[in-house]
């Protein structure tokens, strides 16, 4: 069983980190955009703002919480599947988009050979 990759983007200027949100939004399987809010619950719920406008609330604090991770056998029932799938995923995300009491997230996930194509548009290395 192998284990998760993470990637780091070398250059992670806002406008690049944007840029691939909205290419795996176009390309992924699933987009889930979620939000807490404390002051109600610990739990995340749906957002009450679309992909598009949590995507221009990140900020240079937010952008230190983006992630790139290639999931090794993820398990995708509940995610994707009401039955066991495992299988290779490309995960990209994104949290700490705070805005007054509520803190926004954002998870894309691909198939694994977006993996390759990311990384001839993007400067990213294993961490």
């Amino acid at each position: 069983m192998g284990r998760d990759v993470f990637y780091k983007l070398k250059d992670d200027r806002l406008a690049n980190i944007r840029n691939i949100m909205s290419w795996a939004d176009n390309n992924g399987v699933l987009t889930e955009v979620t939000m807490l809010d404390a002051g109600v619950s610990f739990a995340r719920i749906r957002s009450d703002k679309d992909f598009k406008t949590v995507l221009n609330l990140i900020d240079e604090t937010a952008k230190d919480y983006f992630v790139i991770i290639f999931r090794k056998n993820m398990n995708l029932f509940g995610i994707l599947y009401d039955e066991l799938v495992v299988r290779d995923m490309l995960e990209i995300g994104i949290r700490g988009i705070d805005v007054d009491s509520k803190e926004y997230f954002i998870m894309i996930y691909l198939e694994k050979g977006f993996l390759d194509e990311l990384k001839r548009n993007y400067e990213i290395e294993a961490i």
